[in-house]
C-alpha cells in the first residue's frame, strides 16, 4: 500500500520549502540531481527538431523548464506548468527566453489536444500519487495533449534492485531529513513526505505498465547509475 497524502498538504508542503528548494535538492543529493537532468536532456536531444513546442510538467522553480529552452541548436518553446504559486514565481523571476509558466493541476491541463510535440516531468511523477489514479490520470492528460507521434520523457526516483543499496539511502536519508528539520524551521515534514514518497515509489518495471496503460506506447527504460534513478520515454 503507497503512502497517500492530501493533495492540499502537498501543495502546502511545497508553498513553504521554495526559498531554498533547488539548493537543498542538490545537497541531499550531493549534486547527482544536477547530473541526472542532464542525462535526461542528452535523451531529450535525440529526435528533436526546429521550433517544436514542449510542456514541462512539474517545473517548481523552472530548473528543467529554462535548460530545455536554452538548447542551441533547435530552440523550443517551453511551458512550465506547476500546482505552486511560490515555486512559479520564483520561475518568472529567473525567466529566460522562450519559457511561459502557468499554474495549473497536472491532471487537468488546460491545453487543447495535440499541442505539445514533447512533455517532460523530472522528479514530479511521486508527488501525483495522493490518490490511486492520480498519476494515471496525470499521463493520460500527457497523452491527450502530445501531438501523434509526439514523445514523453520521465526523470523520476525508482525502487533500487539492490537491498543493501536501499537500505543505505533510506539511512542516508532519515539523517538527513533530520538535519534539514532542525536547521529549517516548519521543513521537516515536507523533507519526510518527500523521503517517504520516494522510498514508496513505484518499480521501474511498474512505472512503465502505468505509462502504457496510460494511452502511451513504445515505452522504453533506462536506469541511471545502477538504478537510482529512471528515465522512460513513451511515444504517442
Amino acid at each position: 500500500m503507497f503512502f497517500a497524502m492530501d493533495d492540499n498538504k502537498i501543495h502546502h508542503f511545497f508553498d513553504r520549502i521554495w526559498p531554498l528548494y533547488e539548493i537543498l535538492n542538490h545537497i541531499i543529493t550531493l549534486g547527482l540531481d544536477i547530473i541526472w537532468r542532464n542525462v535526461m536532456l542528452h535523451v531529450v536531444k535525440d529526435g528533436i527538431g526546429a521550433e517544436e513546442r514542449c510542456l514541462d510538467v512539474g517545473c517548481g522553480t523552472g530548473e528543467m523548464t529554462r535548460q530545455l529552452a536554452r538548447r542551441k541548436r533547435f530552440p523550443m518553446r517551453v511551458v512550465g506548468i506547476d500546482f505552486s504559486m511560490p515555486m512559479l514565481r520564483k520561475a518568472v523571476r529567473r525567466n529566460s527566453e522562450n519559457t511561459t509558466y502557468v499554474m495549473c493541476d497536472a491532471r487537468l491541463l488546460p491545453f487543447a489536444d495535440c499541442t505539445f510535440n514533447l512533455v517532460t516531468m523530472a522528479f514530479a511523477a511521486r508527488n501525483l500519487r495522493s490518490e490511486n489514479s492520480g498519476l494515471t490520470n496525470a499521463i493520460g492528460e500527457i497523452a491527450r495533449v502530445l501531438v501523434k507521434g509526439g514523445r514523453f520523457i520521465n526523470l523520476e526516483t525508482t525502487q533500487h534492485p539492490s537491498q543493501l543499496t536501499k537500505t543505505l539511502i533510506g539511512i542516508y536519508a532519515r539523517i538527513m531529513v533530520g538535519i534539514i528539520g532542525r536547521l529549517l524551521r516548519g521543513s521537516r515534514e515536507a523533507y519526510h513526505y518527500l523521503y517517504t514518497s520516494y522510498r514508496e515509489f513505484y518499480s521501474i518495471h511498474e512505472l512503465a505498465n502505468i505509462i502504457h496503460s496510460s494511452g502511451l506506447s513504445h515505452v522504453e527504460m533506462y536506469k541511471v547509475m545502477g538504478g537510482l534513478v529512471a528515465i522512460h520515454r513513451a511515444c504517442k
